[in-house]
């Protein structure tokens, strides 16, 4: 049977929490993937692109990958394929139970339910709901919009293919705790709206192309139309800045301002000819201001955030340098439960609003049973008047290696420490 690798976004970084990578350990332990350990998947620190994923996963049968009999795809974090089920328990990083028939997929783990997930596939759309990890983006350091710092996240997916466009979007909520401005819910906190959507364009040539947007809000009126609308109009509509433009709605103004909702947009740009160095951007927007044809009157100050990037490498080495930018107020609001952020979690990039970062990772595979990896990391805030992060300079050294067919043992070593990690599969 024919790999296809996916043609969107094959370049995007797979989350760490993914339970796709406990499932390639498992495999890997059972001999299916030729040249690779459990401990490639489990170590933590190494992450893999969708389209590594699908190269790894190529010697797998159809039922072992999840994916029905007859699909010739894989497609990463997306384990559904042409629909297909997938079922196993999670016992330490080891599926111990796998069940495949057709139609529909779930997955759990166990330690709170971490990673669970219902999908299927009707008409052409995917529909989905559970739990999952969210980043998206090819930064190694985290996704400018949305990266994986933050705690999975309880949501509903659907995605559907537009001709050469492929758009996705979710609904998910979460709870804060109680905040004196807004509403109490429930003892637990109070509810966040958090939504995401995004058109990719899907191209066989050297360019990956996105465009998302997002929004956390304290409340979502007339859902329907918050699923509908592009979620810039949305907002204006549901506020009194949005009255009198010509796509105002009825019940525009009936919120006095926007500080109920916090809107995000991002752009990321990707290049790579043929096995050549891969270069990659994610440009990010937080609270721009509309055309004026659109009706757009006050005054929006820039916040923005930008990431850029460069991997490559050959046989045994792989490596990979980033530098980001945020403006002093990207990610924050004058709202305070607005804030880009879940708890004390950031959404977005981990090194947060004021900062600039420069990351770099060398991985050198030593032998089959034996992984290092060097990683640099310089943090910076850039307005030192300005709250931000802390001055950072990080260099870690990661060793990873396999004990025996059943044991493996990983080790990060830092100036001020080092830890030891011994893990065993059964």
């Amino acid at each position: 049977m024919s790999m296809e690798t996916p043609p969107a976004l094959t370049q995007e970084l797979v989350s760490p929490r993914d339970p796709i990578y406990a499932r390639l350990a498992a495999a890997a332990r059972a001999g299916l993937l030729p040249g690779w350990q459990p401990v490639d998947f489990l170590r933590g620190d190494r992450l893999f692109t969708r389209r590594e994923l699908a190269q790894i996963s190529a010697p797998l049968t159809p039922v072992q990958r999840g994916d029905k009999a007859e699909s010739n795809s894989f497609s990463p974090p997306r384990r559904t394929g042409a629909g297909g089920v997938e079922s196993f328990l999670v016992v330490g990083n080891a599926p111990r139970a796998l069940i495949a028939a057709p139609g529909w997929q779930l997955q759990a783990t166990r330690a709170g339910v971490t990673a669970a997930e219902l999908s299927t596939q009707w008409r052409g759309w995917e529909l989905s709901a559970g739990r999952m990890p969210l980043r998206w983006g090819p930064g190694w350091s985290g996704g400018m919009l949305f990266s994986d710092s933050a705690p999975p996240l309880d949501r509903v997916s659907v995605s559907k293919q537009l001709g050469k466009f492929r758009l996705e979007q979710f609904y998910g909520q979460f709870f804060e705790p109680n905040d004196p401005t807004a509403p109490q819910d429930t003892a637990s906190g109070t509810r966040r709206h958090l939504a995401g959507r995004r058109l990719t364009l899907q191209s066989t040539g050297p360019w990956e192309l996105s465009a998302g947007e997002a929004i956390k809000a304290l409340r979502l009126p007339d859902p329907a139309l918050a699923a509908a609308l592009p979620w810039y109009v949305y907002e204006h509509d549901w506020s009194a800045i949005g009255s009198g433009r010509w796509l105002g709605l009825p019940r525009s103004a009936a919120y006095k301002n926007s500080a109920w909702l916090n809107y995000m947009a991002d752009l990321t740009v990707g290049y790579q000819r043929g096995t050549g160095v891969r270069f990659y951007g994610e440009y990010l927007l937080d609270d721009i201001k509309a055309p004026a044809f659109l009706g757009g009157k006050e005054t929006t100050p820039q916040r923005s955030g930008l990431l850029l990037g460069a991997a490559g490498g050959h046989g045994p080495l792989a490596w990979r340098v980033e530098a980001v930018d945020t403006n002093r107020r990207t990610y924050r609001s004058d709202v305070l439960p607005n804030e880009w952020s879940r708890g004390d979690s950031l959404l977005g990039s981990p090194i947060g609003s004021n900062a600039f970062q420069l990351f770099a990772r060398t991985d050198y595979r030593v032998q089959e049973r034996l992984s290092l990896a060097l990683e640099a990391q310089r943090v910076r805030r850039r307005d030192t008047t300005q709250p931000g992060p802390a001055d950072l300079n990080r260099v870690t050294l990661f060793v990873a290696t396999t004990l025996t067919p059943q044991a493996y043992a990983t080790a990060r070593l830092e100036r001020d420490g080092a830890r030891l990690t011994l893990g065993w599969m059964p």
